[in-house]
Order: structure tokens, then C-alpha cells, then sequence
């Protein structure tokens, strides 16, 4: 499930088809100051979300609830071949760590995030180190990355369902905020991994303009749901995109380390995902 911001009270639910619309109390006005990690509220208290109990608890995507099934060059060499283009995968994956290369040296110079514009010229760089150079580059871009989009599968870790489903039953809202190129995206990335009606907002980098760490991505989400985000404890695998961003954002944060592979006594950590329901349960009663 996906809800989309209105201007009145009323909010889209939607995930595939437009399944319902569910309608909120409006409150006054969030006012956010995100370098400073500080959020200035005024509204009435009982209009917050109807409840002045509302809590949420907010997951990263990729490495936290699910994970690629395949290697991302066979993802690229399957998408090709389904196009027609013929492709030497160890070739490909070659040219795939230069692209990233090329892609990392461009966003450093130029300040770019991850979208679907940045997206589609590092396909076009991908062609063109391949020697797929053509009048219509942009438009085989274009299809290529449609087509691509649909071809990531994923598998889901086996902590994540009955977690999701326990939070749910204690009446938490659940969302996700990730780092991906579109909101479209993210929504095609969890519908494939069978995740996507546990959600009842996604944030999107891509589309709203600011990658984690930056406080922004998260303080979206909270001024979007009109609720605070001292009532958010967001969840990832990435300590700084992750754990300072949202603790920047003036959230409770949990680090989910399953492999072990930070030693960081300072910050609240966990290796499996279960573990989370009783620091959620302390952070937000």
C-alpha cells in the first residue's frame, strides 16, 4: 500500500489499482530545520494523525528487508538479450564496474543524486563503453531501463514477514525510505518481493530530491504522515545513510548489522531483525 500526500484531508491509497482512500485529520503546520536535526512543530495535539499515540516505525530497502536473488551483470546481460542486443556477460561486467566508476567521478563533481535522469546516462555511458553508439541511444535508454526495472528480483530475508506482521498488529505505521531512483521504482522493487501492502508511505530519494543521510529524506516522511519525528524509529544497514541520518532527523534509530561487521558500541544494534520489536516497543511505548 502507497499513500500519496493530498491537499485536503483526504489521502490516496494505492498499490497496483486505486484500492481505497482513507482520510486523516489535518494538522496546522510542521516546520522542519533539517541540518540541525531540530523539528519546530505547531499544531493541535489531538489532530495529530487522530491520535496522539501515532507511532512509526520506518525500514531501508535493499540489505535490510530484501536483497538482489541474482548478481546485477546477469540482471544487465538477461535485459539485453530480451532486447535483441548481443553481449559478452564477462565483458558486461567488466564494463559495469567502469560505469559505476565513471558514475561515482560524476557525482562527486557535479553534486548529482541517484534518479531516473542520472539513472538513464549511466545506461547511455554503459552502451557507449560497450561500442553501442547510435542515433536513438536515448530512446533504447529509455526501453532498456523500463525493461531492466522489472528484471530485479529479490529475495526477502526470512526475519522481515513476521516482524512486519507483528508491528503491524501492535497498530505501528510502517513505511519505507530508500535510496533508489523513483518513486515508481521503489514500488515496482517491493511488489516484486511480495512486500509492498505491509507500507503505508514510501519515500523515494530519486523523487523527492535528497539521499540519505541527508535529515531531509527522513523529515518528508514525517511531515507528509503529520506526525512528528520523535514518534519514528527507522530501521537500516548503512550506519551513516541509515543511523545518523535519522538520528539526525531527530528519530530513534536501530543499526541491523547481520553480518557482524561494525563495531560500534556506541549505537544501538542488532543482527537480526526480530530483535527490533522490543527497542521499538521501548523508543515509542
Amino acid at each position: 500500500m502507497l499513500i500519496y500526500p493530498g491537499l485536503g484531508k483526504c489521502i490516496r491509497s494505492i498499490s497496483n489499482e486505486l484500492k481505497t482512500i482513507i482520510c486523516y485529520p489535518l494538522v496546522t503546520a510542521m516546520i522542519s530545520t533539517p541540518l540541525q536535526g531540530e523539528f519546530v512543530e505547531e499544531y493541535e495535539q489531538d489532530k495529530l494523525y487522530g491520535s496522539r499515540d501515532a507511532r512509526v516505525v520506518s525500514f531501508d530497502f535493499g540489505g535490510t528487508l530484501a536483497d538482489l536473488d541474482k548478481e546485477r551483470h546477469v540482471v544487465y546481460f538477461e535485459t539485453f538479450n530480451e532486447l535483441g542486443l548481443t553481449v559478452d556477460v564477462e565483458l558486461l561486467k567488466e564494463k559495469l564496474v567502469e560505469a559505476h566508476n565513471w558514475w561515482l567521478d560524476e557525482r562527486k563533481r557535479t553534486g548529482m543524486i541517484w534518479t531516473e535522469e542520472t539513472r538513464l546516462m549511466f545506461i547511455e555511458k554503459l552502451f557507449r563503453l560497450l561500442n553501442i553508439d547510435r542515433d536513438d541511444l536515448r530512446d533504447l535508454a529509455l526501453e532498456f531501463s523500463k525493461v531492466l526495472r522489472y528484471n530485479f528480483t529479490f529475495y526477502v530475508y526470512d526475519d522481515v514477514e513476521p516482524v512486519l506482521n507483528t508491528l503491524r498488529d501492535k497498530g505501528y505505521l510502517l513505511i519505507v525510505v530508500s535510496n533508489v531512483s523513483s518513486l515508481e521504482t521503489l514500488t515496482v522493487y517491493l511488489t516484486q518481493a511480495g512486500l509492498n501492502e505491509y507500507f503505508t508511505l514510501l519515500v523515494a530519494s530519486g523523487t523527492i530530491g535528497f539521499e540519505k543521510p541527508h535529515p531531509e529524506i527522513y523529515l518528508y516522511a514525517s511531515r507528509t504522515l503529520q506526525i512528528p519525528p520523535s514518534r519514528f524509529v527507522h530501521i537500516g544497514n548503512d550506519y551513516e545513510k541509515d543511523y545518523v541520518g535519522a538520528l539526525n532527523a531527530g528519530m530513534y534509530a536501530l543499526l541491523l548489522d547481520r553480518e557482524n561487521q561494525y563495531s560500534l558500541p556506541q549505537c544501538k544494534k542488532i543482527s537480526d531483525l526480530r530483535e527490533s520489536i522490543r527497542f521499538i516497543d521501548e523508543f515509542l511505548g
